[in-house]
């Protein structure tokens, strides 16, 4: 069983994480931005020990709205919802490639909805 440690620094609102704050994991994930109620809600940035990267809006904990994630050789610019790639978005990978359109739970499905 693998345990992992969690450090909140940040503002409380009935004893729970509410306003601004960063939440640092110790497998290497920074969470740094709004609180509601102990979840991520809000505007935020969020980073993984492998770099990656996504800077945007959060609903309930979950990527939601409009933001942006950098992830190895490829960015992604658009809409999200439930933690995925949905909505018209522009996904760029490093070698030139890019898919401009629609996106539903993290799958292109093309250039109209």
């Amino acid at each position: 069983m693998i345990w992992y440690t969690m450090v909140y620094k940040g503002q409380f609102r009935s004893g729970r994480m509410h306003g601004k704050g960063s939440m640092n994991w110790s497998e290497g994930k920074l969470y740094k931005g709004d609180w509601v109620d102990g979840q991520m809600h809000g505007q935020g940035i969020l980073e993984w020990s492998d770099g990656r990267r996504y800077e945007g809006s959060f609903e309930k904990g979950k990527r939601h709205g409009r933001g942006s994630l950098r992830a190895g050789d490829r960015t992604y610019e658009g809409e999200w919802a439930n933690d995925k790639m949905h909505g018209r978005g522009r996904l760029e990978f490093s070698n030139g490639q890019v898919l401009d359109g629609y996106f539903e739970a993290d799958v292109f499905k093309g250039t109209s909805p």
